[in-house]
């Protein structure tokens, strides 16, 4: 996959020469929809494998690139995002293993300006309700550094104190290797 690919080239850097065998371990511990073919992850027989890949290797954080690639269920409908989330939830009580789920936005065109940012998020309110952390992410059109810039939006958290948005900025190195560093904060 392309995912696994930019990982093999990123290994190949210098500084990771020291580690002969990073293919083989990309091989061994990145699962790609490739390997999990027909991988649904509302399907028992789909979420039993990942779950026994969770606990045979030790996977802490599993990342499903995205909310749409990973299950057969209708987005819009409040109830089967409810099941995914169950199904979810369910793994991670057995586990402890974190989710991070990617997912899109609405098209720009299809936003009110007066619309809570949280209704940019494509499909049904259960999507961003029953996350625990919902973060957009968009190009910064106002670059302070002159580098790359993301804008971090964060229209929900289940924390105590609210944070705030932030923007990032991208510095790319040597065509591998990305840093991220703190630009500014929003009010």
């Amino acid at each position: 996959t392309i995912f696994e690919n930019r990982l093999k080239k990123l290994a190949r850097a210098p500084r990771y020469q020291d580690i002969a065998d990073w293919d083989r371990l990309i091989d061994k511990h990145v699962f790609s929809p490739d390997k999990l073919a027909g991988f649904d992850m509302v399907n028992e027989k789909s979420s039993d494998r990942i779950e026994e890949a969770i606990i045979q290797y030790g996977i802490g954080l599993v990342i499903l690139d995205s909310l749409s690639m990973s299950w057969s269920g209708d987005e819009n409908n409040n109830s089967e995002v409810g099941n995914f989330y169950a199904q979810l939830r369910s793994i991670t009580e057995r586990t402890q293993a974190i989710w991070l789920i990617l997912h899109h936005t609405l098209k720009p065109g299809n936003l009110r300006k007066k619309d809570a940012i949280m209704f940019s998020i494509r499909g049904a309110g259960n999507i961003v309700q029953q996350s625990d952390t919902a973060l957009i992410f968009e190009p910064n059109t106002e670059s302070v550094s002159g580098e790359r810039e993301i804008t971090i939006k964060i229209p929900k958290t289940r924390t105590d104190k609210e944070p705030s948005d932030f923007v990032t900025a991208l510095a790319d190195h040597d065509g591998l290797y990305v840093t991220i560093s703190f630009v500014a904060k929003l009010a």
